[in-house]
């Protein structure tokens, strides 16, 4: 359980560490109105304004807040991604550290909230960069536990593409007090990338199957938590 607090840490380092040189372009292309460029340009423009209005009064009510496990906040736009840090995650961050941050990553701002919390803005490209580096981070951790001090029986674990099933296959014909407790860690796995990605998860699951047998001896679905 250490390691699941260590990684929302990591997490939020992350922010301070990965880059992107697509910011100011994608930034240009949502704000910029030239004076001087040509009619076609200036057409082109303005079809493209006419069409994010529309898209955007479509989408307007999705994803506003994600109610799932934790407190980050995901508002998707047309072409930017907001994120909200909780101020638990933030504690000695100054508004001077999040603006350096956010230069050197290549964020179109960072803003530090009157409750503590931060609010991160990137171009999509940012967050699908961001998600990708996540996504190897939660993997990491997970494959660490196969055959580890703490799970010996645990043989394999398998994950689906949007971190909602976890298939653990273990030689315990019972489960372990330490593949019990296991599953707490899943449910923040799972959630913590949904979170982050701006996905809504209704339900985590977490099947426990004999290595020899194929027979399924536990499941999990964080719902029942609620």
């Amino acid at each position: 359980m250490k390691k699941v607090i260590v990684l929302v840490l990591i997490v939020c380092i992350v922010f301070t560490s990965c880059s992107t040189k697509d910011t100011s372009t994608s930034e240009t292309e949502v704000n910029t109105q030239t004076t001087n460029s040509k009619k076609t340009e200036t057409k082109s423009e303005t079809e493209s304004d006419t069409e994010s209005r529309t898209e955007a009064e479509m989408n307007s009510e999705i994803d506003d807040t994600i109610e799932t496990i934790g407190e980050v906040e995901v508002d998707k736009r047309l072409l930017t991604i907001e994120i909200v840090i909780p101020a638990e995650y933030m504690e000695g961050t100054s508004q001077e550290d999040l603006d350096t941050s956010s230069l050197e990553s290549g964020f179109i701002s960072a803003t530090l909230n009157a409750d503590g919390s931060a609010t991160y803005v990137m171009t999509k490209d940012t967050h699908n960069k961001y998600m990708e580096e996540l996504k190897t981070q939660l993997t990491s951790e997970i494959n660490e536990m196969v055959g580890s001090t703490d799970y010996p029986n645990i043989s394999s674990i398998e994950i689906n593409d949007d971190y909602t099933e976890f298939n653990i296959t273990t030689t315990s014909t019972e489960l372990s007090m330490s593949e019990s407790f296991s599953v707490i860690a899943f449910f923040m796995y799972g959630g913590m990338y949904n979170m982050f990605n701006g996905t809504k998860t209704d339900n985590i699951t977490v099947n426990f199957i004999n290595a020899d047998s194929g027979e399924l001896i536990n499941t999990s679905n964080s719902a029942n938590l609620k």
